[in-house]
């Protein structure tokens, strides 16, 4: 009678799962390593949120976390090291470090591995730094049967619209300021869920008015009054109608600071009593109705968030 190697395994299925879900991630990823047998157990495990995002330089990182664990995978782009080093992270800043190696086993394999172990049909946040248009399309080989739902690039890089076509499940776009470049019409009517700007890109109101996000986030820009003001006279009208919010955080550069009688020029509004900002209600002409909270504790902050249901 043949006996299994790893011990565990030989646990009814009950007590099998409830092991393994007390596992670290670092103990369940070894463990899903080991067979077929092993990792199907590690998979099967009732769903927990693991958040996985995918660093490309001139290396591949990928981190693993969830709400109390962080996990990374650091893979060197070297056909001839086909290691994986592993950095297990704690709260008190310490660092545990293993190498692991599987004859036959390419960077592609571990991260397709750990992607449908771990990440199931959650989708996976992509972070690609400095690089060269011929160092992307090769790391691209290696994670383009990952569903990427989160992508995070230079501003120079989106420039190049045929990178998104790349990445056909992708819900959110944050873009990081590294220089003045615009970003392009193509790029701004995709229905995405949502798209986060931080500085240094230039942004006018009228992209605002074009753009077909569900969710827009922005850091020191240089809307003035007259600027939102025209963005709320154009949604009460029906621009935008895929906009759920739209949060602005101004720049401090800004001539003058959100004052009601100028924010709300020309529009009609209720007021909603809240504690922490004061909530102004316009409605579209639909009949569907947006809370608008500016000032409180910083006159240089606009959140306009649709409510979920018109009367």
């Amino acid at each position: 009678m043949s006996t299994n190697p790893f011990a565990i395994l030989r646990l009814p299925e009950s007590a099998l799962r409830k092991s393994i879900n007390q596992m670290g991630l670092m103990e369940q990823f070894s463990l899903s390593v080991l067979s077929n047998k092993t990792k199907h157990a590690v998979t099967m495990l009732p769903e927990v949120k693991n958040d996985v995002s995918i660093t490309m330089t001139s290396s591949l990182e990928l981190l693993l976390s969830n709400h109390s664990q962080d996990v990374d995978f650091i893979f060197e782009m070297d056909s001839h090291y086909p290691n994986v080093e592993i950095r297990q992270r704690f709260d008190n800043a310490r660092c545990r470090f293993t190498q692991l190696s599987i004859p036959g086993f390419t960077v592609k394999h571990w991260i397709e591995h750990i992607v449908d172990v771990f990440c199931k049909n959650q989708g996976v946040a992509l972070i690609f730094e400095s690089i060269m248009r011929e160092r992307f399309y090769e790391l691209y080989e290696i994670i383009k049967n990952i569903k990427i739902v989160h992508l995070e690039p230079f501003s120079s890089q989106i420039q190049d619209y045929q990178r998104l076509t790349l990445f056909p499940s992708l819900e959110w776009l944050t873009v990081i300021g590294v220089d003045e470049a615009p970003i392009g019409t193509p790029i701004l009517i995709q229905n995405f869920e949502g798209f986060i700007i931080f500085p240094n890109i230039q942004w006018k109101i009228d992209d605002v008015l074009i753009s077909n996000f569900s969710n827009l986030r922005m850091w020191h820009r240089t809307f003035s009054v007259q600027d939102l003001n025209l963005f709320m006279r154009q949604w009460i009208k029906g621009s935008m109608p895929r906009l759920e919010e739209f949060d602005v955080i101004l720049s401090h550069s800004n001539q003058h600071k959100l004052v009601e009688t100028d924010l709300f020029k020309s529009i009609k509004y209720t007021v909603k009593e809240n504690e922490n900002c004061k909530i102004n209600v316009i409605k579209r002409r639909d009949g569907a109705k947006a809370s608008v909270c500016f000032g409180g504790k910083s006159s240089y902050e606009f959140h306009f968030t649709v409510e979920s249901e018109p009367d």
